[in-house]
């Protein structure tokens, strides 16, 4: 389902990158009196707005959370398996009260729904999933684990590694400049989750 052609071919009709009071998975709640927050451009835009990178997301309705997408689209694995309990545990429990952590967080608001994108759409096209067997081995389980054993800052720097391993992989660039209305304290969902007035 896509949304409304009221706004065709500008930032209202663009599923992408357009999130409406950061809800990714609502995107018929589009209006004239709010403005939506751009995933690419990182700030926030009127629907009415437009610009090149408008996008409709096509055929994928998947999650924006690139580790969800590896984890449970493309491997398999149940959403509440314990690698990702773990790996939310680690954002609720630590990442999210921590004021150094609130650049990682952003940046995995900001970039999870292009990775996601990339590995999802990559997968689609070949069934190959040596790339998602990789992170998830490499990377995903040994950071489960060391949450498992409270070693958090080793958690991080493995999370770390692997986010600068996929920038670079798919050539990703992130801002150092982080947008004034960032909630750290609900973020790293792979959108910009805002909370309710």
């Amino acid at each position: 389902m896509s949304r409304s052609n009221k706004y065709e071919e500008e930032c209202g009709s663009c599923e992408e990158f357009y999130q409406c009071r950061g809800a990714w998975d609502t995107p018929y709640d589009v209006n004239d009196t709010e403005k939506g927050y751009c995933a690419y451009h990182k700030t926030t835009y009127w629907p009415d707005d437009s610009c090149g990178h408008h996008i409709k997301r096509g055929s994928y309705h998947g999650s924006p959370c690139y580790i969800t997408t590896i984890v449970c689209n493309i491997l398999g694995f149940e959403d509440n398996c314990e690698v990702l309990n773990n790996l939310r545990n680690l954002r609720d429990k630590f990442m999210q009260k921590r004021e150094e952590y609130k650049k990682d967080l952003y940046d995995y608001d900001t970039i999870g729904p292009i990775i996601a994108r990339i590995l999802a759409d990559d997968f689609n096209e070949t069934k190959d999933k040596t790339v998602a067997e990789t992170i998830y081995t490499n990377y995903l389980v040994p950071t489960s684990e060391q949450v498992k054993d409270n070693n958090y800052l080793g958690a991080i720097n493995t999370y770390k590694n692997m986010t600068n391993i996929l920038k670079e992989t798919y050539n990703i660039k992130t801002d150092d400049e982080i947008s004034k209305d960032y909630d750290q304290s609900i973020g790293g969902h792979g959108y910009i989750k805002t909370r309710e007035a």
